[in-house]
């Protein structure tokens, strides 16, 4: 008798600490990592439209369908992923509410701080600065567009 009543015990013991557990990671998950949830994720460029008809390459062109460029965000940072060029370069983000800032200007490349390269890459994912503020035109769970006066940049969410 003496056996089963210590199964039963350890039986509870453990039912209470899983339910304790339980209950705890409920409450503390109400709570969201990040600002903006939205926001931050892991987004594709699918597309990048020029207002006003040339490209930062002088080249004209409306509108350009990109693949392989990914910009991830959380919290103070931005992480922007150029496959077809191996490009991957680490800034601070900005949230402003209605606009976000990208700053590279202290991002390095393989270990080295060089402004111009960063700079000649990011031309290619609709960005022409270092540090960079985009207006956020649309943001839902899926779908993300950013805008400057020179570029528009269409993104969904990876």
């Amino acid at each position: 008798m003496e056996g089963v009543m210590k199964q039963v015990f350890c039986r509870l013991t453990v039912m209470l600490s899983l339910m304790t557990f339980a209950v705890s990671a409920t409450l503390c998950g109400c709570e969201s990592a990040f600002p903006n949830d939205k926001l931050d994720n892991f987004w594709k460029l699918d597309r990048i439209e020029y207002p006003g008809g040339t490209d930062f390459f002088g080249q004209t062109v409306q509108r350009e369908d990109v693949n392989g460029i990914f910009i991830g965000m959380a919290r103070n940072i931005v992480q922007v992923e150029n496959h077809s060029r191996n490009f991957d370069v680490y800034g601070v983000l900005s949230d402003m509410t209605d606009s976000i800032r990208f700053d590279f200007s202290n991002s390095v490349i393989n270990g080295i701080h060089d402004t111009d390269a960063i700079k000649a890459n990011l031309l290619y994912c609709g960005m022409d600065s270092v540090v960079m503020v985009f207006y956020v035109d649309k943001l839902t769970s899926n779908s993300l567009v950013l805008s400057t006066g020179k570029s528009i940049l269409y993104l969904e969410k990876w």
